[in-house]
């Protein structure tokens, strides 16, 4: 038996077709979601690559499978129905920001690492760019580009960062970073919480008119600290060892540090809870709250324009468990380790599960920002990012109803256009269902890319709206039991 909601729908736009942000989360009652124009037909993609030594595998599968995210873009309609590739940033970053102590270099203050800088400039890119800046004319349908190689090969090259960056791996840090370096014009004007250099090379990337996309890839958790933190000084050492023996993986303190269950620091031992019951740490650990991370992106681009997903380690069995263990590689003779989540035989490898990567992209997506999380133990990166490609593209063209139409041949709903004038005051007008024959109108549509009703709805012309434009569509919709 279903139960009625009105679901009200606003749509905030710049030139319009339209198209969702957000995944609502409907309660029975009258639900308001935002929505932003279309064709804002603008994305920049910032992949986070982890460049730590077990990311070989990882790598080469990303590079394996980035065609098919092309291949869902080129598909996106342009305003004739014909494909037309959107006006795309897409830049890399590694999750290497240096450790104080392990991942020094001699005489280095601050340690950085990568220092979320772009990696692209050394594959080809015109001008010295660092990310890759191509689209398509919605006429001629020309291809205006900063290269000439081909397009995969450009992002092969880019995403080859090899496997020798620190292994305490910065994920959330390199992304803020990253942005903070392309958002902020001068090292005078960094934000709180920024305490080293800023990249500011990365200027150009973001852009106002445009959504962001994070992609992160990584096999490990993420142990974002502060500048000069003590917690990678050296791992704990058995004091009756008069060799000085290691007891505990160096990387396991990312995990005693930044997890916790029920609010508890887990035990430096032989230790095992459902994973599903782990957090971050948050206040209580010695990372820097992944809370605080998302408040920092959120303050650079809305939430509705945002989209973030995270493939790493993250088992779909809901009885999965939080381990620690003796170390599985022999040369490590049974030290104490944060146990993997992947099956032993996995082709990518091992992976631990990403208790702070899927609490941030959580943040992100209880905030309004689209995004998902996926199992790195699933073989390849071909199904993930695939569909990555199919969100994005879900994004830019769809007005997505969340929950299916009470009625589909008789549907309950009222789209109203408000267009705001020059003068600053604004003329509303409601338009009507296509059927009367009348235009501007709308109509509902079947819509794959509409995750949750498979519906979406159509004004028509498909004729840009002046900017400004505010659309509210409310209608009648159906909730599963």
């Amino acid at each position: 038996m279903s139960t009625r909601l009105l679901l009200s729908v606003t749509l905030i736009c710049a030139a319009c077709n339209s198209h969702s942000l957000i995944e609502p989360h409907p309660v029975p009652g009258q639900e308001t979601v935002q929505y932003a124009e279309n064709p804002l037909r603008k994305i920049d993609i910032l992949f986070m690559i982890d460049n730590s030594n077990s990311m070989k595998e990882e790598q080469a599968s990303l590079r394996a499978s980035f065609p098919r995210l092309m291949q869902e873009l080129e598909n996106l309609p342009g305003p004739d129905g014909k494909p037309l590739l959107p006006d795309l940033h897409i830049g890399v970053i590694s999750s290497d920001m240096g450790a104080a102590g392990p991942c020094q270099k001699p005489g280095e203050w601050p340690p950085l690492g990568d220092g979320g800088g772009l990696l692209g400039s050394m594959c080809g890119l015109q001008d010295g760019g660092k990310f890759i800046s191509t689209s398509q004319d919605p006429v001629t349908r020309a291809i205006k580009s900063n290269f000439t190689r081909d397009l995969g090969d450009l992002f092969g090259c880019m995403a080859d960062l090899g496997v020798v960056g620190c292994g305490f791996e910065h994920q959330l840090q390199a992304v803020r970073y990253a942005l903070w370096g392309a958002t902020y014009g001068s090292q005078a004007q960094r934000p709180e919480g920024a305490n080293a250099v800023l990249p500011l090379a990365n200027a150009g990337f973001l852009r106002n008119d445009a959504y962001l996309a994070i992609i992160f890839v990584t096999d490990e958790d993420d142990c974002s600290a502060e500048l000069g933190s003590p917690l990678f000084a050296g791992a704990r050492k058995d004091p009756t060892d008069p060799r000085g023996q290691r007891t505990e993986m160096e990387s396991l303190r990312c995990a005693l540090f930044g997890h916790v269950w029920k609010d508890q620091t887990p035990d430096d031992s032989l230790y095992t809870k459902p994973l599903a019951e782990m957090r971050p740490a948050e206040a209580k650990g010695q990372l820097i709250p992944v809370a605080a991370i998302a408040q920092s992106i959120r303050a650079m681009k809305r939430p509705e324009r945002t989209l973030v997903f995270g493939v790493h380690g993250w088992p779909s069995d809901p009885q999965a468990q939080y381990q620690y263990g003796p170390a599985p590689d022999p040369q490590f003779m049974g030290r104490l380790d944060y146990l993997p989540s992947c099956p032993k035989n996995n082709p990518l490898g091992q992976a631990t599960a990403g208790i702070r990567l899927k609490a941030f992209v959580d943040d992100m997506v209880s905030s309004g920002a689209t995004g998902a999380s996926y199992d790195l133990c699933q073989g390849n990166l071909l199904g993930p990012i695939q569909e990555i490609g199919k969100r994005i593209v879900g994004t830019l063209r769809a007005l997505c109803l969340k929950n299916p139409p009470l009625d589909t041949q008789q549907p309950d709903c009222k789209v109203t256009e408000r267009i705001r004038q020059p003068d600053g005051s604004v003329v509303a007008r409601v338009l009507p269902e296509c059927k009367t024959g009348q235009k501007p109108c709308w109509q509902l549509e079947p819509e794959a890319d509409c995750a949750g009703s498979g519906v979406k709805v159509t004004i028509t012309p498909s004729t840009y709206s002046p900017p400004e434009t505010e659309r509210v569509v409310k209608c009648m919709t159906q909730l599963p039991r």
